[in-house]
């Protein structure tokens, strides 16, 4: 009998500042149009950090407040298709 081997999780802990969905219609094509958008939301209104989990086990990545430990997103990830030096930060 085989046994089906687990990958492992890695778990980090974060401060989660905002969530962008990407889009034309809100002008947010690239995740860096996103980062301009929260530097526009820290000059006005403020933006104040949620902490959170983040848990990677494969290929699924879950998101949970670290007060509640309510799951906030749960991701399927397929993989990458290519490295964008430009995009990461």
């Amino acid at each position: 009998m085989t046994e089906a081997l687990s990958e492992p999780t890695v778990t980090y802990e974060l401060d989660h500042m905002a969530s962008f969905s990407l889009s034309t219609k809100q002008r947010l094509v690239k995740p860096m149009d996103a980062l301009e958008r929260l530097r526009e939301m820290e000059s006005t209104i403020g933006v104040w950090t949620m902490k959170v989990t983040l848990r990677i086990n494969g290929q699924k990545v879950v998101v949970s407040d670290r007060a509640t430990n309510k799951v906030l997103l749960i991701c399927h990830c397929r993989g990458f298709n290519k490295r964008i030096e430009s995009e990461l930060f």
